[in-house]
């Protein structure tokens, strides 16, 4: 891709695809991974939108718009934004940020590939405890779904499996990983009617970019679990996901939190909106972690589509 981008003239001679070792490296990274995501996004619309698709609404689990708004496996288009504010960071002074813009985009079965898929891309921005804004890595996954409703009970469960990708993208030093990624994402969720609950786990793994920067390789996983109150309020557990680094000899990294929230209404948009307190107990002593912090969200939900 950076060749045709080279050629094109969008991108300097001397840049890099995976080296990324030039004076602005985030730059190529950014421009690339544009350029990646929008032919993806473009030929999964196409085929989308080919007419011997003959996928149908009925082909998936009734879900109520509450239970589609927690689970990583919906088929519900959503603007997520959290914003996790922290106070106190281990071994550093000053407050610290993470602001975390999130599409979430499901695609439906096609011809080509009878599964749906479910696309998720943030972006990161980061504030350094007591220091500079900065964007940080882009991630990008793409899960396929598989799953049936239980006819007789209304219960479910539901999996799915696929990539992940993070580009490094971050504009300074420190706020990345200057390391280009690839590793598998997994979901399952099992719902009922006033609970559900589910695992996110994926692992990404360095395979090229600044040969001076650490390898990445880290196990992630975020176990959920939401209990359905009257008049659409929510209590769970789901936020910051636990790790281990197995660059560091496993380190583990856990944070214990508990989240309160609310289906309600943003105008005339349907919105997901928390609150999430949130202690690390164990953390990797190699990396920056954050003590204590509180989340707040709002998701933007699409049921029509954007």
């Amino acid at each position: 891709m950076c060749y045709i981008l080279r050629a094109l003239k969008i991108l300097p001679a001397n840049s890099n695809l995976f080296l990324n070792e030039q004076p602005q490296k985030w730059k190529t990274g950014w421009i690339c991974s544009y350029f990646l995501l929008a032919l993806f996004f473009l030929v999964s619309d196409v085929l989308a939108q080919t007419p011997n698709n003959t996928s149908t609404e009925d082909d998936e689990p009734e879900q109520t718009l509450q239970q589609k708004s927690l689970d990583p496996t919906a088929n519900l288009k959503q603007l997520q934004i959290s914003n996790r504010f922290i106070p106190s960071t281990f071994d550093q002074e000053g407050y610290a940020n993470f602001l975390v813009p999130q599409i979430i985009y499901p695609v439906p079965k096609r011809p080509l590939i009878p599964v749906r898929q479910v696309f998720g891309l943030s972006f990161p921005i980061v504030t350094a405890p007591g220091g500079p804004t900065e964007f940080s890595d882009m991630r990008f996954f793409d899960i396929f779904i598989f799953g049936e409703p239980h006819k007789k009970t209304g219960n479910w469960f539901r999996w799915g499996i696929g990539p992940t990708f993070v580009f490094p993208t971050a504009t300074a030093d420190g706020f990345g990983s200057n390391k280009w990624q690839i590793g598998p994402i997994a979901a399952a969720i099992y719902s009922a009617k006033w609970w559900q609950i589910a695992l996110l786990v994926e692992n990404p793994i360095s395979f090229a970019g600044d040969s001076n920067a650490p390898d990445v390789n880290r196990l992630f996983w975020v176990p959920i679990w939401i209990y359905w109150l009257p008049k659409q309020w929510y209590l769970g557990i789901q936020g910051t996901p636990k790790s281990v680094n197995w660059e560091n000899d496993a380190a583990l990294t856990f944070p214990l939190s508990l989240r309160l929230g609310k289906l309600t209404k943003f105008g005339r948009r349907a919105v997901n909106v928390f609150v999430e307190p949130e202690y690390t107990a164990i953390h990797d002593d190699n990396i920056p972690v954050p003590e204590w912090s509180v989340r707040l969200g709002i998701n933007f939900l699409f049921p029509e589509g954007f």
